[in-house]
This record gives C-alpha cells, structure tokens and sequence, in this order.
C-alpha cells in the first residue's frame, strides 16, 4: 500500500541559546519494514529494480531553467521569483549517492510499467501540504511520486521567511529568492528520503497511516552531530531548519542543508534490504 507522507511548512522555530544538545528523535533514522513482525526492513533495489545499482528519476514539469513562483506578499502585488528548480533536484540527488547507487534523469513522466521516482510541481490551492511522497513497492506499480505544492509555497513563503528572519533560524542576509531556494531544497532532499523507504524518526515502533510499520534502522548516537533529513515539519520542535541552526548556533544557508551521515546509513540499509544489525556506530567528521 502507498504511504503518503505530508510535509508542512513549520520549519522556523526559534533555537535556544546556547549550548544545543540533539535528541534521539532528532538523530535517529526509521525506515519501512514489510510488516510489524518482519525483522528485515523493505529492499528498495527489488522495488525499483535497481539494475547496476541505478535508480531512474523522472523530472515532468521543472522547467529546463528556471520555475516561477507568485510569492502572495502582504499589502502588494506577489513577487514573481524564478529559481531552478532541476538544479536544486540534482543537487538533492547527488546527495543521496554516498548510499551505494545512482539517479538516471529521464525527461517527463514515466511509462506504464517503467518503476522510479517522479518528481513533479502541482498547484493545489486548498491543500494545505507543502509536499508529499507517495511511496509504491512492488505490490503495486514500483514508482515513487514526490509532489510539491507550488501553490503553498506561494501562499505562505513570504510569511515563513519573515518569521524564519525573526526567529534566526536562517542567515540574516539570505533574501527571499534564497530563502525559497532553500525551501524547495530541503523538501526535495526530505522527500527523497520518504522514496527511499525512510520515514519520519517519531514513527519509530509504530504504523503509519498506510498501515506500514516503521522500526528504526540507525539508532541515535551521541557521536552523531546533524540532525536527520528527515525531521517532521509538522510537529512543533522537529523542524530541520530550527534544529539544524541550534545545532551550529546561527542562523543557517543552502550549504547547511544536507542528510546526516546515519541518513546516508540508513538509506544503504534500506536499499540493500534483508538483515542488518543496529550495532551500528556512525561518526561524522567535525
């Protein structure tokens, strides 16, 4: 059964001062497990049929340069902002490589049949998610669909990055062109993750609303100084920007936003499938 996986926009909250210590709900990695009683989580080389460790990727509607977004501004006319999105995919992607395997882009949708992940913009205005990944295995099609609402960002991006500004949870100089750069990046990198057969860290032990069960893959180490990629925007507390900015004690850029070395760990785990062990010890570099 899909998952279908919503990310809202609450990734400004305000960091404490001074010395910021993460918790293991903010450093763990969950992933998807076939069943509550299964000890081995999903293979997600079997559900993409990842030959020669490959994963197709399909860009439909990102625009060859740039993609334009009508920021709603209070008092005045929206703001026309164009960003490139296809780079900022591609950027997210290369990211995720360090796990073992590769992305092939391929333009437009996929084929009846053809398994990979899509990454498409909507426009739902009476949706009030920023982007959601519906997550397909081999009982159905084996394609992934990431969908960012282009919509919400427009409606709310302005807001969101005047409270980000006050709360420094951002750079005091990242302006909102940047600011919705950043956004976009950290979703895809988020929701990538949600295609890679990772799942929020809260949902550790339990199931989610597919009624897929979700166990952890890399325990929280105190070794481990990034929180995880996959922080749940929509619970207050568990958001990657404000974290993120406690953790490195400023406000954060586009440089900031990356998986954890127990992200990249535990998408490895979730590609290869099969046993694992949580003896797993990860230390990232300072």
């Amino acid at each position: 059964m899909p998952i279908k996986c919503f990310f809202l926009l609450l990734i400004v909250c305000l960091y404490p001062g001074g010395a910021f210590a993460l918790d293991d709900s903010q450093t763990r990695v969950v992933g998807i497990f076939d069943s509550e009683t299964s000890r081995n989580p999903i293979g997600v080389r079997e559900v993409y049929g990842a030959e020669l460790n490959v994963i197709n990727h399909y860009i439909s509607n990102l625009g060859s340069t740039a993609t334009t977004f009508n920021i709603v501004t209070p008092d005045a006319a929206p703001t026309s902002i164009q960003i490139n999105t296809q780079e900022l995919v591609q950027r997210a992607l290369a990211m995720w490589t360090p796990a073992e395997f590769t992305f092939n882009s391929i333009a437009g949708y996929p084929e009846r049949g053809r398994r990979g992940i899509l990454i498409e913009l909507v426009d739902i205005p009476t949706d009030e998610s920023l982007a959601w990944t519906i997550f397909n295995n081999m009982g159905t099609t084996g394609q992934t669909r990431i969908r960012v609402n282009r919509s919400f960002i427009e409606q709310h991006g302005e807001s969101a990055y005047r409270m980000a500004l006050y709360n420094h949870s951002i750079d005091a100089g990242i302006s909102l062109r940047s600011y919705i750069e950043m956004l976009f990046f950290n979703t895809i990198l988020h929701e990538v993750g949600h295609g890679l057969g990772l799942t929020h860290p809260l949902l550790n032990g339990q199931f989610d609303s597919n009624n897929n069960y979700c166990r952890t893959i890399v325990p929280a180490s105190i070794t481990q100084k990034s929180p995880t990629i996959m922080l749940d925007g929509a619970t207050q507390g568990q958001s990657y920007f404000g974290v993120q900015a406690g953790v490195l004690g400023r406000g954060i850029t586009i440089d900031d936003i990356r998986p954890s070395t127990s992200d990249i760990a535990g998408a490895r785990i979730m590609y290869r499938g099969g046993a694992y062990s949580l003896w797993h010890i990860d230390v990232e570099a300072p």
